[in-house]
């Protein structure tokens, strides 16, 4: 599929969006994630009620053309982060530094690499860089209460054209590999160590606040920590709860 007029006006400013950024960081598919994130940006009204969802609508786009049409409704937050994972490194390494608003209505500026740790993209809205941990219970009945609270570090995340073009090559043929994109996966063994010396017992827990955050680095998916934790941590074949820890 040929990117049209429209999609090339949009990659002709000098930053970009976060869904925009997101679907050129896209190797495979590159070309229809940004028709797909640009046919958003073109169609939802930039005022109004449907301006609040101009940032998960065009991310969302872009998750379904990448999983072949499933529904982002229905994605686990261990696939959106894979998704994430080659835009985040660049931006980790310091080759893309993003810019952001303090608050809704500020100038956009710099936000340092450190910024980045213990945060996320929330993409409701204008997609903005909040407190990790918000995307997991955003929709519970405890964030519907008014019980966690979304904390916002910057709104309104762009990256910067030329760094983009840089990282990612101004073609797909220019992509550079996964292994220049970020650090070395985790092999099999160095991740069963980790799961095995991990201090927190409980399997689900220490995904949601050990193993998950740190997606990007050791490159596992969920489904591959739950396969190797009984073995890792010794408890194969066991039933019931496992032991306590001396």
């Amino acid at each position: 599929m040929a990117i049209d007029a429209s999609v090339d006006s949009w990659l002709a400013r000098s930053f970009w969006p976060w869904p925009l950024a997101l679907a050129y960081s896209q190797l495979k598919d590159r070309e229809a994630a940004l028709w797909a994130a640009v046919e958003v940006f073109e169609t939802y009204p930039q005022h109004g009620s449907m301006a609040d969802y101009i940032g998960v609508g065009a991310v969302g786009r872009v998750h379904e053309v990448i999983t072949k049409g499933q529904d982002v409704r229905l994605l686990e937050e261990e696939t959106l982060r894979c998704l994430e994972m080659p835009l985040l490194a660049m931006i980790g390494s310091g080759r893309i530094v993003a810019q952001g608003r303090k608050s809704p209505v500020s100038l956009l500026e710099e936000i340092r690499a450190s910024d980045w740790v213990g945060a996320e993209i929330d993409s409701e809205g204008t997609c903005d860089l909040v407190k990790a941990g918000w995307r997991a219970k955003a929709h519970s009945f405890e964030a519907i209460l008014g019980e966690h609270e979304r904390v916002v570090w910057f709104y309104d995340v762009h990256l910067p054209r030329d760094a983009m073009l840089k990282a990612f090559g101004a073609s797909a043929d220019d992509f550079l590999p996964p292994a220049q994109q970020a650090p070395k996966a985790w092999t099999q063994d160095e991740f069963k160590a980790a799961i095995a010396t991990c201090a927190i017992a409980d399997r689900e827990r220490a995904w949601r606040e050990e193993f998950g955050p740190k997606c990007e680095e050791h490159g596992w998916s969920n489904t591959a920590f739950r396969a190797l934790w009984s073995e890792a941590r010794g408890t194969k074949g066991m039933t019931g709860r496992p032991p306590k820890p001396a």
